[in-house]
């Protein structure tokens, strides 16, 4: 084996060991954001429930309001209520059966 291709060899195992160390950096960077996706996505999941959630609140609250207000808007209240009731006398029925 010539000089030349001991040094092409060296340079060879060289960028060989690079190459490695970098597919082994990049497969932990990958598992990092794998994990940090995961929690993200948890993390969407709560806010998106805790947002349903809240909107639920607020809409029971306008309907108070409304009742307690002592407007015109009491018959919008009167028919969500009369809505909310409908629904629950279906839960009922078919808890039920």
């Amino acid at each position: 084996m010539t000089e030349e291709e001991r040094i092409l060899l060296n340079e060879l195992k060289a960028n060989t060991k690079q190459l490695f160390q970098a597919f082994h950096k990049l497969e932990a960077d990958k598992k990092q954001l794998e994990e940090q996706l995961a929690f993200l996505k948890n993390e969407i999941a709560r806010i998106e429930g805790e947002k349903t959630e809240l909107g639920q609140r607020n809409d029971s609250l306008e309907m108070a309001n409304r009742i307690l207000s002592g407007k015109d808007e009491n018959h919008e209240a009167r028919k969500r209520m009369n809505k909310v009731i409908r629904e629950i006398d279906k839960c009922i029925s078919l808890l039920n059966k």
